[in-house]
């Protein structure tokens, strides 16, 4: 688990630009003086905590957000602006699942086998390679 430290001036001034426009890329280009840090700073649990917490205080919770989803995909009409809406809240709460690695192992798999013996496999392979390591 990531240890929540106090927030340095930076990050606090980020936060409340934040908190007054909603929009990450800007607070960053005002506190960081146009320079592009919005992926770095958002690496700081501290920072997504005070997000999460001005998005809940605007009623942009998750929840609210999979509500509003589901309103939508329930309702026939085509919401293409709303459906980006959402899936931006989702965003800012970091929501996705992180990008996709696909690994090739070198590896042939033919017949009934068990994932346990896949797995036991791609784990040696790995060991047995200079790949750096995953999880």
């Amino acid at each position: 688990m990531e240890k929540m430290r106090p927030l340095s001036e930076q990050q606090k001034q980020f936060v409340a630009v934040f908190e007054q426009t909603l929009d990450i890329r800007k607070a960053a280009e005002v506190v960081y003086k146009g320079r592009d840090h919005e992926t770095e700073v958002l690496k700081s649990p501290s920072v997504r905590s005070e997000i999460s917490r001005i998005l809940d205080e605007r009623n942009l919770s998750e929840s609210h957000l999979a509500k509003r989803l589901k309103d939508v995909i329930d309702t026939p009409k085509k919401e293409e602006n709303l459906l980006r809406a959402i899936e931006m809240g989702f965003r800012l709460h970091g929501s996705f699942a992180p990008t996709k690695i696909n690994i090739n192992a070198g590896m042939d798999i033919y017949g009934d086998i068990e994932i346990k013996q896949i797995k036991s496999e791609i784990v040696e392979l790995l060991e047995d390679s200079e790949a750096p390591q995953i999880g």
